[in-house]
C-alpha cells in the first residue's frame, strides 16, 4: 500500500527528487538494496517470520542505510531490488490506486491479440 504523503525526497534526501522512471527501470536510481544480512536477520526472527511485510517497509529500511543513495541518480548503475518495488509503486500511482489488489493488471498487460506480432 502506498503511504500517504511519503516521498523519495523525505526518505532519501534532496537528491532523490532527481530520480526518474528511467532511472528506476535502468537500475540508476541510486537507492540502496534491502537484501542485506541485518535486514534478512530481522525478517527471519521468530516473531517476524510469519508476519506480513509491506513493500514500503523494504524501501523504508533502505532509507536508513548510509549513504542513503549509493550515487546521484542517473550517474551509476547499481542493482537494487528496491527498483522493482519502486516500479510497482509507479504502476500503482499511474493506475491511481493505493493497494495492490485494486490494480487491474489487464489494463497494463497486452492482450493475446496485441502480442501476436511479438512472436
Amino acid at each position: 500500500k502506498l503511504k500517504p504523503r511519503a516521498s523519495l525526497r523525505k526518505l532519501f534526501g534532496e537528491s532523490a527528487a532527481k530520480i526518474t522512471v528511467g532511472h528506476v527501470l535502468r537500475m540508476q536510481s541510486g537507492v540502496q538494496d534491502f537484501d542485506l544480512p541485518e535486514f534478512d536477520n530481522y525478517l527471519l526472527r521468530e516473531n517476524e517470520t510469519y508476519r506480513d511485510h509491506s513493500p514500503y517497509e523494504f524501501i523504508e529500511y533502505a532509507s536508513t542505510r548510509t549513504p542513503r543513495l549509493v550515487c546521484e541518480p542517473g550517474t551509476c548503475v547499481s542493482y537494487s531490488s528496491n527498483n522493482f518495488v519502486l516500479a510497482g509503486f509507479l504502476l500503482l500511482a499511474h493506475a491511481n490506486v493505493t493497494n495492490w489488489w485494486e490494480l487491474d493488471v489487464r489494463a497494463f498487460v497486452p492482450s493475446d491479440a496485441s502480442r501476436a506480432g511479438f512472436g
